[in-house]
């Protein structure tokens, strides 16, 4: 996925473009609708497994509707303050922002299920979008902190092996592919990013 971000230790899960698909367009794929496309997941409650023991990393994340729940917002760049927690446009407020306004599985580049040869290699194309294809990301840009430079945006790439975030393996009743929990989650998003100028 790609994320804007200024540390140079990476970008913080809410600047990330993930969550265009849902499970009725994912690419098609075993057990495609299996979280793969979540900004969501499941708090680590008292002797709990499968679940990311680092969520709710901020007040903020914590599911109004699940109190085992936490939801990772998106935050566009450039409006800090600004935390989107709603996926589609809202029939009652329609000049509310959803997540479609930035992006949605038409526009989206997230590559939700790439797949690893049994040697562990594999590839896949990749399109790093600017600042005009994706405005919430502003790649590219022009930017006022930086004395105008443009601004250079992350690409993140989650690992999915045999292990949820808390390092509990997955079971064996699950297929290999199956992502158990999001890669928006703290854990999983912190696994492996490189710097895109």
């Amino acid at each position: 996925m790609q994320c804007w971000g200024d540390a140079p230790t990476g970008p913080d899960p809410e600047a990330c473009q993930w969550g265009g698909f849902d499970g009725k367009n994912l690419p098609t794929g075993p057990n495609t609708a299996a979280f793969q496309d979540e900004r969501s997941g499941s708090k680590c409650p008292s002797g709990g497994v499968q679940c990311d023991p680092a969520e709710p990393s901020k007040p903020d994340r914590q599911s109004v509707t699940d109190p085992l729940g936490y939801y990772v917002p998106f935050t566009p760049v450039g409006n800090p303050d600004l935390k989107i927690y709603l996926d589609d446009v809202d029939p009652n407020d329609l000049e509310k922002e959803s997540l479609r306004t930035y992006y949605q599985a038409q526009s989206t580049n997230e590559v939700p299920v790439a797949a690893t040869s049994s040697d562990g290699t594999g590839q896949v194309s990749f399109e790093m979008q600017t600042g005009r294809q994706a405005s919430g990301l502003g790649c590219g840009d022009r930017d006022p902190a930086a004395g105008g430079a443009p601004r250079g945006c992350w690409l993140v790439i989650v690992p999915r092996g045999v292990f949820a975030p808390d390092g509990t393996p997955k079971p064996a009743s699950v297929e290999p592919v199956w992502v158990l929990r999001s890669p928006r989650s703290a854990r999983a998003t912190g696994r492996s990013v490189c710097r895109s100028t």
